[in-house]
């Protein structure tokens, strides 16, 4: 395998083909939608001492919390549908995007010579996969 040949083609790649660069830049941003935000390692670093709290101090926040939820059950159930909604939307865009992408690095090294910026569009095809359509 010749490195110098894998660079010099990605360089070339780099230079002709910018909309793939809008793909990768979509992609990214959109990341984070798929759910695996939170690890196991993220609670292990964080020095919790359960201790400290009381049973009382934790049943007078359990309470508040209980009657703030039976007040405004439509507010939460509001709120938890918009944030699904958005969460939803968002990794379908990605989802696009990524298979955009991929979809573009193809044909660019077959050499299909097809510079038509709407891969987003051709990804949206494997996009609705998500939803097992």
């Amino acid at each position: 395998m010749d490195i110098a040949k894998i660079v010099q083609r990605s360089w070339e790649i780099t230079k002709t083909h910018h909309y793939m660069w809008w793909l990768g830049i979509l992609a990214l941003f959109t990341q984070g939608a798929g759910l695996n935000m939170f690890s196991v390692n993220d609670v292990s670093e964080k020095k919790l001492d359960i201790n400290s709290f009381t049973s009382a101090c934790l049943m007078s926040a359990f309470d508040r919390l209980q009657n703030y939820s039976v007040e405004h059950v439509r507010l939460i159930t509001l709120i938890t549908l918009t944030l699904l909604l958005i969460c939803i939307v968002i990794m379908y865009i990605s989802y696009c995007a990524r298979a955009g992408l991929i979809l573009a690095a193809n044909d660019t090294e077959e050499k299909l010579n097809n510079r038509s910026k709407n891969y987003f569009l051709k990804g949206a095809a494997f996009g609705w996969r998500l939803f097992g359509l």
